[in-house]
């Protein structure tokens, strides 16, 4: 086997409980709590993450911090929360700082305790702030760019990249207009771990967030290029203020990533559709990733980047996407794959999420006159 065709399964390590004393079933109140070690409860902070609540809370000396308390039912990622830790010591400009990870016995919750950030996340910012400024998209993709290339290069694949696990640390203004904003990554309880020389890992349950997850997420592989899936994702919603799949049945969610993937608006200038065709590749050994969003952010004018697409995409140079129909098509005939039939699209898209080889083949038959005739 070479090194490309690595795989490493999924093995999460969690803190134990093992040594901590049992307690009857409490049924406690959140709202009655006042107290977290010595950390005083200020307020909740509305959510919508589905592990933990979020308080603010405060120290003896009046520093505000954020409280993340963990629901009973779930596990804690030791390990990559742990390695969080370590690198946002070493690169405090793009991860969260978190101060403590421990266990309350007394409400039989893991918490942490992370650095309060005032300005909200990138969901809220980009929002409220509607149209970003250009040069302000590009400076917040480069920098998520280069929070994503210190994780893989450390072995971490983050699995839940969106919008509001980027949080918003400081907002630069220059006369009243924003010229930039400083920015960190966050919530990493649901991270994998990866050997550097691994490329893909068969994880055991599909975890993260349905509108940003990545094709070959649903054959049960995580890869570093996930990540970057999100990212194209991330960038669309900068470009639009929606995202593709907002209120789009799950099923037609699976359908769409599996097939005719996601239609980039026509609109947008060059550079961006560029990047939004290689990040939202749905082939993840073609997906772009750290090297090409750097270059092409990074092109000086429209002729670089024309010959940047000239590289990538030598002979689609001149295509347009085409609108292609958004609900699913029932076939009317038998559909032979593979020396078995399938009687209607799903069971064969069941068929092609069974494992990451399957999931490639769909990929290929996705392309072929059969399957075009098909819809």
């Amino acid at each position: 086997m070479n090194e490309q065709e690595k795989t490493q399964q999924d093995i999460t390590i969690k803190i134990t409980k093992e040594q901590l004393p049992e307690l009857e079933p409490s049924f406690l109140d959140l709202k009655n709590i006042k107290k977290i070690n010595n950390y005083e409860i200020i307020k909740e902070i509305e959510s919508s993450g589905g592990q933990s609540e979020i308080f603010l809370v405060k120290d003896t000396k009046e520093q505000k911090y954020i409280l993340k308390l963990y629901h009973k039912n779930v596990d804690i990622n030791d390990l990559a929360i742990k390695k969080i830790i370590e690198l946002s010591t070493t690169y405090p400009n793009y991860f969260i700082k978190i101060y403590d990870l421990n266990y309350e016995p007394t409400l039989k919750r893991y918490y942490e305790i992370q650095e309060y950030i005032a300005y909200g996340n990138l969901e809220e910012f980009y929002k409220n702030f509607y149209p970003l400024d250009y040069q302000l998209i590009d400076n917040i993709i480069l920098k998520i760019n280069e929070a994503l290339n210190i994780l893989h290069s450390n072995g971490i694949i983050h699995r839940d990249l969106k919008p509001s696990n980027i949080l918003i640390r400081n907002i630069l203004k220059n006369q009243n207009q924003i010229t930039d904003i400083e920015l960190v990554l966050t919530d990493f309880n649901i991270s994998s771990f990866i050997d550097t020389k691994i490329t893909k890992k068969i994880t055991q349950n599909i975890k993260g967030t349905i509108n940003y997850l990545a094709p070959e997420t649903f054959s049960n592989i995580i890869k570093k290029e996930s990540d970057y899936w999100a990212l194209g994702i991330i960038l669309y919603e900068l470009l639009t203020k929606s995202n593709p799949f907002n209120n789009v049945n799950i099923n037609l969610i699976i359908y769409t990533l599996l097939t005719k993937g996601i239609e980039i608006p026509e609109n947008l200038p060059l550079k961006y559709k560029i990047l939004l065709k290689g990040l939202l590749e749905k082939n993840p050994d073609k997906r772009f990733s750290y090297h090409q969003v750097k270059e092409i952010i990074e092109a000086k004018n429209e002729s670089e980047l024309l010959k940047i697409q000239q590289k990538y995409f030598p002979d689609n140079v001149n295509n347009t996407n085409q609108t292609q129909q958004n609900t699913i098509i029932q076939p009317t005939t038998i559909i032979k794959y593979n020396n078995k039939e399938y009687h209607s699209l799903e069971t064969l898209l069941i068929e092609f999420i069974k494992d990451y080889k399957s999931f490639l083949s769909g990929l290929e038959f996705f392309k072929t006159p059969q399957f075009e005739s098909l819809l």
